[in-house]
């Protein structure tokens, strides 16, 4: 089991997507597999359009975090949960999640965790109907800074990427415009994580 998960980590790390979900199964029992170990099967599983395999593994990662008391990062799985069904339109379960990774992170706001919750609940929200588009500046200069203080590119990127497009939403469009051309600059030049760069492309285009 130990050659399996080591060379299934190796795999996910360098993108290798079907090769990293086949060597973390040919582990055995997920219960055996780390929490770290069940968010890259999750992600891996994500990537391969596998959204099943993908939710239980955040999901066992979850809650083995919890039983561990691990609250950021069982947080973090459980916001990997909501995305996966908010994306297929399950806009209620995901919700739910959400509401996790928020009572999770109660009183705990000083965390990369808190920035991506953040971006998702508050940033995002300015393009799914939510009216309060100054709320939704000030958020995305929040994950902005959370992401500068942690040094965090996924979401100094975010904050910058929120903050242009609710500019240009708002009508200011001069203002709006050079942050999304710096985004693009900082996708080329940082290390960002995957799904993140994926995000930042499809919002640009």
């Amino acid at each position: 089991m130990a050659d399996h998960v080591q060379r299934a980590r190796e795999a996910y790390h360098e993108g290798d997507w079907s090769r990293a979900v086949g060597l973390f199964q040919a582990a055995g029992d997920r219960s055996e597999l780390s929490a770290p170990d069940l968010n890259a099967l999750g992600d891996a599983a994500w990537w391969l359009g596998r959204i099943e395999i993908s939710n239980a593994a955040h999901i066992d990662a979850y809650r083995q975090q919890v039983d561990e008391g691990r609250h950021r990062e069982a947080a973090l799985s459980a916001i990997g949960v909501a995305v996966n069904l908010l994306l297929r339109g399950d806009d209620v379960l995901g919700a739910g999640w959400l509401a996790r990774a928020e009572r999770l992170l109660d009183g705990d706001r000083d965390c990369p965790e808190y920035g991506y919750l953040r971006y998702l609940t508050q940033v995002d929200g300015a393009f799914a109907g939510n009216p309060d588009l100054d709320g939704a500046l000030a958020a995305a200069r929040e994950v902005h800074d959370l992401g500068r203080r942690h040094g965090n590119p996924d979401l100094v990127v975010a904050g910058i990427m929120g903050e242009g497009r609710i500019l240009i939403k708002q009508g200011r469009v001069s203002s709006g415009l050079p942050m999304l051309d710096e985004v693009l600059v900082l996708l080329l030049t940082e290390s960002l994580s995957p799904e993140w760069a994926g995000d930042v492309y499809c919002n640009l285009m």
